[in-house]
């Protein structure tokens, strides 16, 4: 008749929960069948480090004595102090990042262990599964499994997991079909495209252009083209008139306005115009800001002219001294198209 094997005993060196090693140590000494002298052996021999420190305080009669064994050894290890703070963790417990729901399940059923140690197996199965949905990370998973009310932490985990992988597996099978299409088809997208490429390139060098362009004063009036907008630098009509006005010439091959140089002695230029519809010739100085008009001519726009008393003596362009009678406004056009030029 063949004997039954032993379980031997693990160790305990203060390290690990009294209570856990505790309910092992009672397991194997009833599989084992063993006495109370017998169990205190085994008890001693499976103490290592700080555990087997204990036993210097035990009596030499009583080491092969249970009870004081045991007693000496909770005394010391025994973690009933700890049970708030086991179940603290429990209640904070919440899955980490990584962490999958079998590890969260584990280390949920050790907490439970060392909080609820005394409590029955019902209850500790009741709270271990709330515990464990609360600490689940995924709203969705956490939610589902929460409505399932489960009772005890062996279902809740087989659900979650379940409801975990269907959820994965539903976001990788939702991808875009491509679509296919002909040759004819593709050419015809490309035509378009290139067609709206090219209107939007266009459209961006108009805007560009309309950035770069210098802005026009409404107010301004050219001295080239006499129109306003622009000034004379900017004009972009082409004077001819102005190439064909030298100093020291007395006529001009194209249609224009007439260069006259015989009054002055052939030192100054003029140009042939009307005043009030009277032949002149006007000296051109475009640096002055004050023209000279003949008494005879102011005579004849008398209305317009504000005298002033005759002391001052003006010397021209030509060298002579006139006397200054007073001022007269009035407003020259050059028209180049009739050869004049009109006073209003």
């Amino acid at each position: 008749m063949s004997s039954r094997p032993t379980v031997k005993p693990l160790p305990f060196d203060g390290q690990t929960s009294w209570t856990v090693f505790k309910t092992q140590f009672d397991v194997v000494s009833s599989t084992n069948g063993w006495m109370d002298f017998v169990k205190a052996s085994q008890l001693v021999a499976s103490l290592q480090g700080s555990a087997a420190e204990v036993l210097q305080g035990i009596p030499a009669d009583k080491l092969t004595d249970l009870t004081t064994i045991e007693k000496a050894l909770e005394s010391r290890f025994e973690d009933s102090h700890l049970t708030q703070f086991y179940r603290t963790e429990l209640k904070t417990r919440r899955q980490k990042p990584g962490e999958n729901l079998q590890e969260l399940a584990a280390a949920v059923q050790r907490f439970m262990s060392l909080a609820y140690a005394k409590c029955s197996l019902d209850v500790r199965e009741s709270l271990a599964a709330q515990y464990f949905i609360d600490a689940i990370r995924d709203e969705e998973t956490q939610l589902s499994t929460r409505l399932m009310d489960f009772t005890d932490l062996k279902s809740a985990l087989a659900y979650s997991m379940k409801f975990e992988t269907a959820k994965t597996a539903s976001k990788i099978s939702i991808h875009a079909r491509p679509i296919e299409t002909d040759d004819d088809t593709r050419k015809e997208r490309d035509d378009k495209f290139e067609s709206l490429l090219k209107a939007l390139e266009k459209l961006v060098n108009n805007l560009a252009a309309e950035q770069n362009a210098p802005r026009r004063n409404p107010n301004v009036t050219c001295w080239k083209c006499f129109k306003k907008g622009h000034v004379q630098r900017a004009c972009q009509v082409n004077d001819v008139y102005s190439r064909k006005l030298t100093c020291g010439c007395n006529k001009s091959s194209e249609k224009g306005l007439k260069v006259s140089a015989l009054s002055g002695g052939g030192n100054g230029l003029y140009l042939e115009g009307l005043i009030c519809d009277i032949p002149c010739l006007f000296l051109v100085d475009t640096g002055t800001n004050i023209i000279l008009l003949r008494a005879d001519l102011a005579r004849k726009v008398k209305e317009r002219l504000i005298y002033t008393a005759p002391n001052l003596t003006l010397k021209t362009a030509t060298v002579k001294k006139q006397r200054y009678k007073g001022n007269l406004m009035l407003q020259s056009i050059v028209d180049p198209e009739n050869s004049n030029i009109k006073s209003t």
